[in-house]
C-alpha cells in the first residue's frame, strides 16, 4: 500500500515518475478556521518596503499567536516561499497589534491562491548535494540586523531551507554574507553525514554558492585583516571546512541566486521566477495511484522522499533512538603526560624607588620614602622571610697590596728632608733679622697710616655690598617661594598617586604572600603570588600553576632576589577523564527478578585528538587532584565480544507487583534524556507504547509519561497517592483514642441550639435592656457622692518618693512609699 499523506503531507505519484509534496488540505483547514475561506487572494505573501513595528499596546484578543504557528509548520514543511514572511512576522509574537494581524491575513490570502503549489522531486541515479546562502544587508529597520537565508538541493531538488535573523549586527554586506555562508555550512556538514548514513558516500566537496565576491575571498583567505578581526571566531570555521576539502564556495551572480526568497519580500514577478527556480511547481497532472508507478521509481527518489520526510518528522513528532547503558561523564580531574622542574629567579626592585624628586614635591618625597621603606620592610620583606627565609651568599675575600710599607718609609724620609731644609732657613734668617729691623719699624709706621686710610673705605665699600646683597637674596627667596608653590600644584596629583599606589599594592602583597605561605607549607604553589609579581609561565594554560608542587623557596641576604623552584604539570587539554555513570538492568528469570549491575572500569582517559581510549581505572574512589596518563598510545579494540562483556548478573529475589518501578532510572546527558524503563508504559505526544527493553534516547525538552510519573523538561510531576503509615497513624490514634458517635453529637448540637435561641430572646427583650442601664447609671452616682464626702472629712498631702531597691532577681524594681 503506497503513502498518500505523511504528517499532512499530501504525497502524490505523477505519470512522469515524479512525486509532489503539497499541503493543500492543511491550507484549507487553516484558511477555515480563521474564516479566511472567501477571502481576496494575493499575489505576494509580503510587499515589499513594508515597515512593521511592534506594537506600543499589544492587543490580546487578536489570534496572531495561533495563525503565526500555524502558518510556521507550513513554512518549514512545504512552503519555502513563505519562509521569510513568517520568519519576519513571529518576531512580533509579544507586541502585536491590528496591523500585524493585517500582514498575517495577507499570508493567508496568498496561500489561498497557492494553496496547490507544492515541491516536486524527480527520480536519479546519482546524488548531489549543492547549496546556495545569500543575506539581506540590514534588512531589520529597528534593530538594524542582517536577515539570514540559505537553501539546500539533492540534484538541484529542494530538501532544506531557512530564514532567520543574524544574531549580530553586521558592519558590512560582505561580512552579512559571511555569516550567512558560515550558517550555510554548518547545515551542508549535517547533509553530507545524513546522506552518507543512508549510503550514499559524499567523496567530492559539497558546493556553496554566494553572489559576494568578497565573502568568498575572505573565506579563502586565512590572512589577518583590520576590516574583519572584529568577526566572531565561530564564523570563521568555514576556512577549516575548505581547507578540509569539504565545502567548496563559489560565485553565483545575483540573479541567480536561489536563496534570495528566504532574505527578502520580492515584487510578484521576482517572486514567481525564484518560486520556480526552488522547484515549487502547480500540479497541472492528475495524479496515478496505481502500483505500476512504482516500478519507474528508483531507490534514490525513495532516499530522498525517506530524507525529508525524516526532516519534517522532527519539528512535529518526538522519536525514540536506542542508546548504551553505560554513559561516561566527563570529570573535573586534569590529565597529565607529565612535569616540568621550574627554577625561578625573581629580581625584586624596591617600589619606594618611583618616589623621586621628579615625581613627589621635595618636601614630601624624604618623608613618603621613609614611610615606604618600612612598609616594604614590613609587609613585603618580612612576610616573605617566613615564606622563604634568607641564604647567605658566598663571600670573596679580596686581598690587600702589599705596598703599605713602601708608602710608610717614603713618607719618613720626605718629613726628614723637610726638616733639614727648615733648620738651615731658621739659621739664615736670625743673621739678617738684626739689619732689617731698623727698616722694619719705618715702614710699619708709614704703613700704619694707609691702613687708617684704607679701612675707612672699605666699612663704606662693605655697607653698601651688604645692602646689595640683602636685596638681592630677598628677590631670590620670593622666586624661590613662587616656584617651589608652582612645583607643588603640578605634582600633587602624581604624588598623590604615587603614595596610593605603592601603599596599596604593599598592604594589599601582605595578605597575598600569608596566603601563599599557607599554602607552600601544604606543598602548593600560590599563583596570585606570582601573578602580583608580574611572572607568568611560557606554556599559558598548558600547565597552571594552581596544580603545581611546591619544591623550595629562599631569599638572598641582600634582599634582591627571590629563588622559587617548583614542580609544574603539562595539562594535555585533548584528553579527557570521563567517569562510568552506568544503568542498573533488570532482567526476569523465571519467577525471580534480577538485577543486571556494571563490572566494568570505573574511568577512562580519551584522547579527542586520536579519538581513542588511552587508559582505563587510573583513578581510584579517593579524589585526586591530578592524573598522570601516557603521552601516547591507544588501548587495543577488540571488536564486539561474543558474550557479556562488563556486565554480570546481580541478585535474584522473588517477583513481586511492580518490581519495575524500582529500574525506572533517567540520566539527563549531552541535550538527551537516556531513559530506562523496563515492562513500563511510555506516553509521548498523547500516544502510549510500552518502553523498549534496553536504554532509549528522548530530546531533552520532550515531555513524556512513564506509568504514572510525568517528565516535562527538567521538572518532574509525580502522581502519587499516601499509604496508611501504621508508624505514626496507629500509635497516635491509640493514645488519643478519637471516637465519633454520630447520635449523641446530633443531641449535642440540638441542645447548643436551643440555649442559643433562649439567650438571643433575653437578649432581644427591651424591658431588661433598660433596667442594666438604669442600674449601672445608679451605681457609678454612689461612687461618686462617697468619694466627695471623704475628701471633705479629712484632707491630706501625699507624697510619692523614688526610691531604687536593689533586688537580687529584678534590679529594675523601684519601690514607692506614700507620707501623710
Amino acid at each position: 500500500m503506497e503513502v498518500s499523506v505523511f504528517v499532512g503531507i499530501q504525497i502524490e505519484r505523477k505519470k512522469s515518475g515524479s512525486i509532489v509534496l503539497k499541503q493543500t488540505g492543511l491550507i484549507e483547514a487553516t484558511l477555515k478556521k480563521f474564516k479566511m475561506q472567501d477571502c481576496k487572494p494575493s499575489s505576494v505573501p509580503l510587499q515589499p518596503n513594508e515597515e512593521i513595528k511592534p506594537a506600543k499596546t499589544p492587543e490580546a484578543h487578536l489570534p496572531y499567536r495561533e495563525i503565526i504557528g500555524s502558518l510556521l509548520f507550513l513554512a518549514r514543511t512545504t512552503r519555502p516561499d513563505i519562509a521569510f514572511a513568517i520568519a519576519r512576522l513571529s518576531q512580533f509574537t509579544s507586541c502585536y497589534d491590528e496591523t500585524h494581524w493585517r500582514l498575517a491575513k495577507t499570508v493567508l490570502r496568498y496561500l489561498k491562491k497557492t494553496s496547490d503549489l507544492g515541491l516536486e522531486y524527480k527520480a536519479g541515479n546519482e546524488v548531489t548535494l549543492s547549496g546556495f546562502t545569500d543575506s539581506d544587508y540590514a534588512g531589520d529597520r529597528i534593530e538594524r540586523k542582517s536577515t539570514t537565508g540559505f537553501a539546500f538541493f539533492l540534484n538541484n531538488f529542494l530538501i532544506s531551507w531557512c530564514s532567520q535573523k543574524q544574531q549580530m549586527i553586521a558592519l558590512s554586506s560582505t561580512e552579512a554574507e559571511y555569516v550567512a555562508l558560515a550558517q550555510g555550512a554548518k547545515e551542508a556538514i549535517w547533509m553530507r553525514r545524513f546522506a552518507e548514513e543512508l549510503g550514499f558516500a559524499q567523496n567530492e566537496p559539497t558546493q556553496i554558492y554566494v553572489d559576494n565576491q568578497s565573502a568568498i575571498k575572505l573565506a579563502h583567505n586565512s590572512e589577518f585583516h583590520n576590516r574583519s578581526k572584529h568577526i566572531d571566531v565561530r564564523y570563521h570555521f568555514t576556512r577549516g571546512l575548505i581547507e578540509n576539502k569539504e565545502i567548496q564556495v563559489s560565485y553565483v551572480p545575483t540573479t541567480e541566486q536561489k536563496a534570495d526568497i528566504l532574505t527578502k519580500p520580492l515584487l510578484r514577478g521576482k517572486h514567481e521566477e525564484m518560486r520556480e527556480m526552488i522547484g515549487m511547481v502547480k500540479d497541472s497532472e492528475e495524479p496515478k495511484h496505481t502500483t505500476s508507478s512504482r516500478g519507474s521509481m528508483s531507490l534514490l527518489t525513495y532516499g530522498l522522499v525517506v530524507l525529508l520526510c525524516l526532516s519534517i518528522a522532527q519539528v512535529s513528532t518526538t522519536s525514540t533512538q536506542t542508546s548504551q547503558p553505560v554513559l561516561w561523564r566527563l570529570s573535573k580531574t586534569p590529565v597529565t603526560t607529565g612535569h616540568n622542574r621550574v627554577y625561578l629567579r625573581i629580581r625584586l626592585m624596591n617600589p619606594c624607588s618611583i618616589m623621586t624628586n621628579e615625581i613627589l614635591h621635595s618636601d614630601v618625597a624624604s618623608m613618603a620614602k621613609t614611610h615606604c621603606e618600612e612598609l616594604y620592610q614590613s609587609y613585603f620583606l618580612d612576610e616573605m622571610r617566613k615564606m622563604c627565609p634568607e641564604k647567605n651568599q658566598r663571600e670573596v675575600l679580596i686581598r690587600s697590596k702589599r705596598f703599605i710599607s713602601l708608602l710608610v718609609g717614603i713618607i719618613i724620609a720626605t718629613i726628614i728632608t723637610s726638616v733639614a731644609i727648615g733648620t738651615a732657613g731658621v739659621v739664615v734668617a736670625a743673621t739678617n733679622s738684626n739689619k732689617i729691623r731698623d727698616l722694619k719699624e719705618v715702614v710699619g709706621e708709614q704703613a700704619k697710616q694707609l691702613k687708617e686710610l684704607e679701612k675707612r673705605v672699605d666699612l663704606v665699600e662693605n655697607s653698601v655690598k651688604n645692602l646689595r646683597r640683602d636685596f638681592k637674596l630677598m628677590i631670590e627667596e620670593l622666586k624661590r617661594q613662587e616656584m617651589d608653590f608652582s612645583e607643588l600644584k603640578q605634582k600633587q596629583v602624581g604624588s598623590n598617586f604615587a603614595i596610593s599606589y605603592v601603599t596599596t599594592r604593599l598592604i594589599m602583597v601582605k595578605h597575598i604572600i600569608q596566603e601563599a605561605n599557607r599554602q607552600w607549607k601544604q606543598g602548593k604553589v600560590y599563583a596570585p603570588l606570582l601573578d602580583y609579581l608580574n611572572f607568568t609561565l611560557p606554556c599559558g594554560d598548558e600547565c597552571p600553576v594552581s596544580l603545581a608542587i611546591a619544591r623550595k623557596c629562599y631569599l638572598t641576604d641582600d634582599q634582591e632576589d627571590l629563588y622559587i623552584d617548583f614542580d609544574n604539570p603539562l595539562v594535555n587539554n585533548t584528553l579527557q577523564l570521563l567517569e562510568a555513570d552506568p544503568f542498573e538492568l533488570m532482567q526476569r528469570v523465571k519467577n525471580k527478578t534480577c538485577r543486571i549491575k556494571y563490572t566494568g572500569p570505573e574511568n577512562v582517559i580519551l584522547s579527542t585528538a586520536n579519538d581513542c581510549v588511552y587508559t582505563i581505572n587510573v583513578k581510584s574512589p579517593v579524589t585526586h587532584n591530578l592524573i598522570l596518563a601516557p603521552s601516547q598510545g591507544c588501548k587495543p579494540h577488540t571488536g564486539l565480544p561474543a558474550e557479556s562483556k562488563y556486565f554480570g548478573m546481580g541478585r535474584c529475589e522473588n517477583q513481586h507487583p511492580f518490581d519495575e518501578w524500582d529500574f525506572i532510572q533517567v540520566k539527563p546527558h549531552h541535550g538527551f534524556n537516556h531513559v530506562y524503563c523496563p515492562n513500563s508504559t511510555l506516553t509521548i505526544d498523547n500516544k502510549t507504547q510500552t518502553c523498549p527493553d534496553g536504554v532509549f534516547l528522548l530530546p531533552m525538552g520532550a515531555s513524556f509519561k512513564i506509568n504514572s510519573l510525568e517528565y516535562k523538561g527538567s521538572q518532574v510531576h509525580l502522581d502519587h497517592q499516601e499509604t496508611v503509615d501504621p508508624l505514626f497513624t496507629m500509635r497516635t490514634n491509640w493514645h488519643l483514642l478519637p471516637t465519633l458517635y454520630l447520635d449523641r453529637l446530633m443531641e449535642d448540637i440540638q441542645s447548643e441550639d436551643a440555649v442559643h435561641k433562649q439567650t438571643k430572646e433575653s437578649h432581644s427583650n427591651p424591658v431588661v435592656w433598660t433596667m442594666i442601664v438604669c442600674t449601672c447609671i445608679i451605681a457609678i452616682l454612689t461612687a461618686v457622692v462617697v468619694t466627695t464626702l471623704l475628701l471633705r472629712k479629712k484632707s491630706f498631702r501625699v507624697s510619692v518618693t523614688a526610691q531604687p531597691v536593689s533586688h537580687q532577681h529584678n534590679p529594675e524594681i523601684i519601690e514607692m512609699t506614700t507620707q501623710d
